[in-house]
């Protein structure tokens, strides 16, 4: 017997792993044109930073309840040393994420299938997720929106699909508690899916022990996670910040029909988001994503309340997938998907178009779930025209999918101000100083580490301090230069108003593609341990600060 491995073996493998090159290769070319990082995806990065430099519990950090600790900040760590503090990451983090949830989404669709109807389980998550549309790319790609978490989510699922007290349930509940220890959105899309799903499957079968495992995991995963979470303070880690508020009932109420629209626009149906160039008929192709997404949903809930009902083990759209267990990965996908859209209900307090970053998530669960009911329809059919009929339809509508995507690449892109502001602040030695949050951390990596800029904000009718969220009080123990933020947008009462109560008046102000920076004759300092502005010894002149000019980076 030759130890040598199969001709079909290796040409599969040099397939995948050339599908895979070109994969992340296609997303990272639509990340770097369509998405504007922001210091949410620069913050991360330097929290990889820190733990590469030996700060692996980020001790004197404050940072919200989503971390990111344990997700994407743990991807930042491990790809750092290889890349540095680069404006790279801001694209190669999430699209090193999102390959990976396509990797284990297809696994998922496919499972149990063969032939065509394989390929159209695992083409249906590919063309959603792999060619997104212009709207959903927005926050797909995008840092520190929550993919990671869901990553975390679907690795639990896949090991826990049997629903019983083995590896995969020990594996799925150290998973899931890793993933509240960087993201507690982990508890609705992760946690209660489970314990859910778990009693839904006691219902199936009519047998309660097929809750145990599901539910003693979830209970399992939150103990967990609350015991590493208090040895990690004990250890002098890093300390979270007031959870961020929820939103009122009426709120609320106003957020289902949003939702609603929100998913759809998702989707690629709707021009919130803008269209990246793509024609109404071509963006019209991903009606047939929202259609395939709503009805794979509503059919899995038939199907879970018919199992429910009768006690049989039903799946949507046929026959169940290999080892019986299809219908309890289904309801995890099911409940995972709903759980999303009770977070944007819960959690989006304002009509903030930015706040569907909390339904990326439906997305992503929804299209995997679609994508399993799609390969069992498939399967069903039996006439013989029916796999050259699907293998046709399926090769236009990638086409149509594709060409969306090339239409996205061809049009402009948007150019990246704070890449030209820190060039500019490098090329005048303004290396540190102080701004807004969404201006500091993104500076800083775009700079590649060069300029450092921390943030600040201003509580209502005080000076400026330390933002106590995503930073650490090791930054601010040496003095800054300047000042920067946007006069067009001020955020965190960071203006001009706000330095001069803090500082005194600028000796100089300059403009530089929408960003001011304002600098002082004296040094800017703070105090690390209470994140407080230090007045400064001598106040600078009461007179006018003079404009240099408007500038272009």
């Amino acid at each position: 017997m030759s130890w040598y491995p199969a001709p079909t073996r290796v040409l599969r493998g040099a397939l995948m792993l050339a599908g895979l090159v070109a994969l992340i290769a296609l997303l990272y070319a639509v990340s770097a044109h369509s998405v504007s990082p922001d210091s949410d995806g620069a913050t991360v990065i330097l929290q990889g930073q820190a733990m590469t430099h030996g700060n692996a519990l980020l001790h004197n950090w404050v940072l919200s309840d989503d971390s990111f600790w344990t997700v994407d900040a743990l991807w930042s760590a491990v790809l750092v040393p290889w890349t540095g503090v680069s404006p790279v990451l801001l694209y190669l983090v999430p699209v090193g994420i999102a390959v990976a949830v396509i990797g284990l989404g297809v696994a998922m669709a496919v499972h149990g299938r063969r032939g065509v109807s394989a390929a159209v389980a695992g083409g249906t998550v590919l063309l959603v997720l792999g060619l997104p549309s212009h709207a959903f790319v927005q926050f797909w790609l995008r840092g520190a929106v929550h993919t990671g978490t869901v990553l975390w989510c679907l690795v639990a699922f896949w090991v826990m699909r049997r629903g019983r007290v083995r590896w995969g349930w020990a594996a799925g509940t150290v998973v899931l508690a890793a993933s509240m220890l960087g993201d507690l959105q982990t508890v609705a899309l992760g946690v209660v899916p489970v314990a859910l799903a778990g009693v839904t499957g006691a219902a199936r079968t009519r047998q309660w022990r097929c809750a145990v495992a599901p539910v003693t995991s979830a209970v399992g995963a939150v103990a967990l996670a609350g015991v590493a979470r208090a040895l990690v303070a004990a250890e002098g880690g890093f300390s979270v910040a007031a959870a961020n508020p929820l939103a009122t009932l009426r709120r609320m109420v106003e957020n289902l029909p949003q939702g609603a629209d929100e998913l759809a626009q998702l989707t690629g149906v709707g021009a919130t988001y803008g269209s990246g160039g793509v024609p109404a008929w071509l963006g019209a192709v991903h009606l047939l994503t929202l259609a395939v997404l709503g009805g794979a949903c509503a059919s899995a809930v038939v199907a879970m309340v018919r199992g429910m009902a009768t006690g049989r083990e039903t799946v949507a759209g046929g026959a169940g997938g290999a080892g019986g267990d299809a219908w309890r990965l289904d309801d995890l996908l099911l409940f995972a998907t709903a759980g999303s859209v009770g977070l944007f209900v819960v959690l989006a307090v304002t009509p903030d178009i930015q706040l569907v970053r909390y339904l990326t998530a439906a997305v992503v669960f929804a299209t995997i779930l679609a994508a399993r009911v799609c390969g069992r329809l498939v399967a069903s059919l039996h006439a013989p025209v029916g796999a050259p009929v699907v293998a046709g339809v399926g090769l236009v509508v990638a086409v149509l999918y594709g060409a969306a995507v090339v239409v996205q690449l061809a049009s402009p892109g948007a150019p990246s101000r704070a890449a030209a502001v820190s060039h500019w602040l490098a090329v005048h030695r303004l290396t540190s100083g102080i701004g807004s949050y969404w201006a500091a951390s993104l500076v800083t990596v775009e700079s590649h580490g060069d300029v450092a800029v921390r943030p600040v904000w201003a509580p209502a009718g005080q000076p400026l301090i330390r933002w106590g969220r995503g930073s650490t009080a090791d930054w601010y123990a040496a003095p800054f230069q300047f000042l920067l933020y946007e006069p067009a947008a001020p955020w965190g009462n960071v203006s001009w108003q706000t330095a001069v109560a803090t500082f005194g008046v600028p000796s100089q102000v300059d403009v530089v593609d929408g960003y001011a920076v304002l600098v002082w004759s004296q040094p800017l300092r703070f105090s690390p341990s209470t994140g407080r502005s230090v007045p400064p010894a001598a106040p600078g002149p009461v007179a006018v600060a003079t404009v240099v000019g408007t500038r272009s980076g």
